[in-house]
């Protein structure tokens, strides 16, 4: 797999869209591929997506979690301007 440039969280989703097609409508580059991360978590459904540009991960879930997305953002944020090594957050909010 190549290496994982980026995490974006992003939350809340058209209900009647599946997670491919909110997939597609967040990553606007060409995708080559969407592999679930499965057994690795209780609480987002998780996706390693990779474009003609880049390989991120790209977590979903209700729009009812976007303070906690936004907190974790902020928190990442936060350890990486005191120089700890942190995922760098693409875009956070609710479609």
């Amino acid at each position: 797999m190549p290496k994982i440039t980026a995490i974006s969280s992003i939350t809340g989703y058209n209900q009647c869209m599946s997670d491919e097609g909110t997939i597609k409508k967040i990553l606007n580059g060409n995708i080559t591929s969407i592999k679930p991360v499965l057994n690795k978590g209780d609480v987002n459904r998780v996706y390693v997506v990779t474009t003609d540009k880049e390989t991120v991960v790209l977590r979903l879930n209700e729009a009812g979690e976007l303070q906690r997305f936004k907190k974790e953002e902020w928190c990442l944020t936060k350890v990486s301007e005191i120089g700890i090594r942190s995922p760098q957050v693409l875009s956070t909010g609710v479609l």
